[in-house]
């Protein structure tokens, strides 16, 4: 995507890498052309297409998951933007210092971010104090991707209203990690008597769902979402609201959900997938 600027970073990893006598793996993937067949953001392309890469250098070297750099200050981008994006709870715990992910080609990968308490300011003064000489990516600083805006627009206007804005959220993503952790176990718990496996979707049992208080209605609908999607990525809070919504309407409420699934409130048993499509099912009472 940046040409020479990016053959230039190759070969500073790949002669750093030499002299920590540490492997480099390099390769190059053609992340226009899956933004094309995905039809994506180049945001987001060059996310999977990356994640992907890594699944398949740590399989291929035998290790269970990789390390990643994301700093204090990457974390709160993202609380930020997944507050904007209307994420929810969830999305206000930011990055998980330890996470596991599904590349887009399959697998399960371990995500280990050390550096995720670590402000970027940090990083910066232990490499001047030991005389590293880092790369700069100069896309990190073109304002035609909405995390840069982020960074240097809103973020630097928040601090305006509050110079410890990033203190705050952090606080705000532990404070929400804690509680999640808290409804995931109640998730857990009514799980089996909520939902059943079919061949060609999830079955929900609705007067056990309803019955259950509205934040575990939420956080079990997410949960659905994720066994079935492999990740939340284009899941928002609106999606769970209409779910819940289509709860109490009468049988035969469709709703569409993003990567073509669909919510259907009805009786008996799973319709038949048309052109692969994953349904689910809320038994009417």
């Amino acid at each position: 995507l940046r040409g020479v600027d990016s053959d230039a970073d190759a070969r500073y990893v790949a002669e750093f890498s030499g002299t920590l006598g540490i492997p480099a793996t390099v390769e190059k993937r053609d992340v226009e052309a899956y933004r094309k067949e995905h039809r994506i953001s180049l945001e987001e392309a060059a996310r999977e297409v990356r994640y992907d890469f890594f699944y398949q250098v740590a399989e291929s070297v035998g290790a269970v998951g990789i390390a990643l750099g994301h700093t204090q200050d990457d974390q709160v981008e993202t609380i930020l933007m997944n507050l904007v994006r209307g994420t929810g709870l969830a999305g206000l715990r930011g990055m998980g210092t330890i996470t596991s992910l599904h590349p887009p080609g399959g697998g399960v990968l371990v995500v280990v971010r050390p550096l995720l308490e670590v402000a970027r300011r940090e990083i910066e003064e232990y490499c001047r104090a030991y005389d590293l000489s880092p790369r700069s990516d100069f896309s990190n600083y073109s304002l035609d991707y909405t995390r840069n805006r982020f960074r240097y627009e809103l973020i630097p206007l928040l601090q305006s209203y509050n110079k410890n804005i990033g203190a705050a959220l952090m606080r705000t993503a532990r404070a929400a990690a804690d509680e999640l952790s808290y409804l995931e176990e109640g998730v857990s718990l009514v799980w089996e008597r909520v939902v059943r496996e079919q061949p060609n979707g999830l079955l929900l049992d609705s007067a056990a769902l309803l019955s259950l208080p509205p934040a575990l209605q939420r956080h079990l609908l997410r949960r659905v979402l994720g066994e079935v999607l492999a990740d939340l990525t284009d899941i928002q809070s609106i999606h769970i609201e209409k779910m819940m919504e289509a709860l109490s309407k009468p049988a035969g409420k469709r709703i569409s959900l993003p990567r073509g699934l669909v919510f259907h409130v009805g009786t008996g048993e799973l319709p038949t997938p048309l052109m692969m499509l994953l349904w689910f099912l809320v038994t009417a009472t």
